[in-house]
Order: structure tokens, then C-alpha cells, then sequence
């Protein structure tokens, strides 16, 4: 069935791949929550947001080690960043950028860590963002928590763009605190937006710059 669903993908068989995915959910047999991301990949690519959320949650009920990374008002998974990185479907994604390094194991403003940021040159972006399911025609508020110390121009920021690349918001620099602080913005969603992608950025992202972030508590909450 799997490999049956693989070949639905392949072929752009929207309704054909949905029927697959249910007649593998009524066999009740477990499987690994890998073998499911490839058909969250091609709903999330096809801005089908709503289905890429359920295939997620249905993935939950029959992997428990899976179950931590549903979610609930707050549309972040691993917001506190307490979980192994997955890399796909709605968990964060990570690509290598010369001149960061991220680690998991940073001092918590909630739960046992955060993540590290470090910066080193002129990165144009963290290499790490999430694609997020949502509801078109609505307003949503991001939050987050940072510390730490950037020196160079243009510090990191949190963006929200969508997937064809328009910006819907960016929040103020994280340039640097002793202290916790608060970080974040408001987007809207068009009629047709149903996925959006949280990015850790730059702009502009040529300029030098140095130091280490901590970034913890990520959220993205629907208002209305």
C-alpha cells in the first residue's frame, strides 16, 4: 500500500493518494511515522495544509513515539526545541550553512534546553525553518524567547513567508540580550494560503557578523 501511495505521488493522483492513505489507516497496523512523511511532503508542496496537519495527527495514533510532536493551539511542533529534530513533514528542517552552527543543549528559558545558535561570517540565513499548516483568511501572532550576543549588521531574524517566497512577516532583530526577550510579529493569510514556513533569516544576509543566540519557546497561535 505504501508503495502503492508512493506511485499515486509520483503521478500527481491527488484523489487517488488520499483513497490509499485511508485504506492503509483501516488495516489498524502500525507502522514507522517515516514511511508517512513523503505523503505529508506532497500535501504540504500542494498547499494542502489541512490534510498535511491530519495525515500528521493520524501518523500519532499508530506511532506512539511519534504522539510528542502533535500539537495544539501553539501550530509550532518542538517549539521548546525538547525533541530530536526530524527534518521533514512538520518538524523543523535544518540545512548546513558555512558559518553556523546549531546545537540543541542551550540553558532553557522552559523545559531542559533550547537551541543554540552560533554565527561566524556572513551567513544568509540559519539553514533551519519549518513549514506550517494553516487556515486561509486569518491573522496569526508569533512568539519567541532569545539571548545572547550578535556583533555585525543585520542580526538574526524570524520570518514567515510562503512557500512560492512572499514574505508575510519579519520580526525585529535578535541583536542580543543578557536577559530573556520576547521576539516575534503578526501575519495575515490569503484566501488560498493554507501553508506558510517560520524561517530563522537574515536581511540583508551578505554583511558579517559574529556571536551565539539561544532561541526557545516558539509559537505560532491563531488569533482569528
Amino acid at each position: 500500500q505504501f508503495a502503492f501511495l508512493a506511485k499515486m505521488i509520483e503521478e500527481k493522483r491527488a484523489d487517488a493518494a488520499s483513497r490509499t492513505w485511508s485504506a492503509i489507516l483501516a488495516t489498524h497496523q502500525t507502522f514507522e511515522a517515516k514511511d508517512a512523511f513523503p505523503y505529508i511532503e506532497y500535501l504540504l508542496t500542494n498547499n494542502d495544509g489541512e490534510n498535511a496537519r491530519r495525515v500528521w495527527n493520524d501518523v500519532a495514533k499508530l506511532d506512539a513515539s511519534f504522539a510528542p510532536y502533535v500539537t495544539g493551539s501553539n501550530l509550532i511542533v518542538n517549539g521548546g526545541f525538547e525533541l530530536p529534530v526530524i527534518d521533514r513533514g512538520l518538524g523543523w528542517r535544518h540545512e548546513f550553512r558555512p558559518g553556523v552552527t546549531l546545537d540543541t543543549l542551550g540553558e532553557p528559558h522552559g523545559g531542559k534546553q533550547s537551541l543554540s545558535i552560533h554565527l561566524e561570517g556572513s551567513p544568509p540565513d540559519a539553514g533551519l525553518e519549518q513549514w506550517v499548516p494553516v487556515v486561509p483568511g486569518s491573522i496569526y501572532a508569533v512568539h519567541a524567547l532569545y539571548k545572547g550576543n550578535v556583533i555585525g549588521v543585520s542580526a538574526p531574524r524570524l520570518a514567515v513567508i510562503t512557500p512560492a517566497g512572499e514574505r508575510l512577516m519579519l520580526s525585529d532583530e535578535m541583536r542580543g540580550s543578557p536577559s530573556w526577550l520576547e521576539v516575534g510579529g503578526v501575519f495575515s493569510t490569503g484566501p488560498g494560503q493554507s501553508v506558510v514556513i517560520l524561517r530563522v533569516t537574515r536581511e540583508p544576509g551578505s554583511t558579517q557578523l559574529r556571536g551565539s543566540l539561544l532561541l526557545d519557546d516558539v509559537s505560532i497561535t491563531r488569533d482569528k
